[in-house]
């Protein structure tokens, strides 16, 4: 099959299955990917006695948005909204996962470094385009660094 997309639907992951012309859909209970059984303890409830879901999609436009700062969040909204009026003039959602797939990288890329080194960065991409004399280390050096920190 095509590459899973993974999106939890209460506490039943819903597959996804992204292939050429066609799509399916695969409920997998969570017990079967987590090893419940009924013998075993559910997650736990809130005091209202309804099952919170813990388990949230990175994929989804909210999650991949929350991830985002600054200019790239609001790229990314306008982006995500153009592409969605165009799939329902044309029904046709490539653009919006392409969308989706390009801005989840780049919230997970934010979210790993930190937000202020992200800034860090993005400055200094700006400074770099407008022709700025920003230092830079050579690839090889970063190497030999890299290497060194693993033992190599």
């Amino acid at each position: 099959m095509g590459r899973p997309g993974y999106e939890a639907v209460g506490f039943v992951f819903q597959t996804i299955y992204l292939m050429d012309e066609h799509t399916a859909v695969e409920d997998v209970e969570l017990s079967a990917v987590f090893g419940y059984s009924a013998g075993m303890s559910s997650p736990a409830m809130p005091g209202d006695g309804k099952p919170t879901p813990t388990l949230l999609s990175s994929g989804t436009a909210r999650s991949i948005r929350d991830g985002l700062i600054d200019a790239e969040r609001a790229e990314f909204e306008r982006r995500f909204a153009e592409e969605m009026a165009s799939a329902a003039r044309t029904l046709d959602l490539t653009g919006v996962l392409q969308v989706l797939s390009t801005y989840r990288k780049i919230a997970e890329i934010t979210q790993r470094q930190g937000t202020a080194a992200h800034r860090r960065m993005l400055d200094q991409v700006a400074r770099l385009q407008s022709g700025d004399d920003v230092p830079t280390v050579p690839g090889h050096i970063h190497k030999t660094e890299i290497n060194a920190r693993l033992g190599f």
